[in-house]
């Protein structure tokens, strides 16, 4: 399958649980909210968010940096 040349990432309905109260996992946190893990994406790079969004078919829980949001990515 052929990858996007951009990928955007926007949060629409930003979560409301805490991140403190969140039980750590690999790679995230679980939250009993919606029973699910949040990626903690906050140290990747553009390269990297690229590689993960790029194979991604199902939504995705994340924590982001602001500076990830809202713009075009394109690698």
């Amino acid at each position: 399958m052929k990858k996007p040349i951009t990928i955007q990432i926007n949060v629409p309905n930003p979560c409301q649980q805490s991140w403190d109260e969140m039980t750590r996992q690999d790679g995230g946190r679980y939250c009993n909210s919606c029973e699910k893990t949040v990626i903690d994406f906050t140290k990747y790079t553009d390269a990297q968010l690229y590689a993960f969004f790029s194979n991604q078919h199902t939504k995705v829980c994340g924590r982001y940096v602001a500076s990830h949001l809202n713009r075009n990515i394109n690698i």
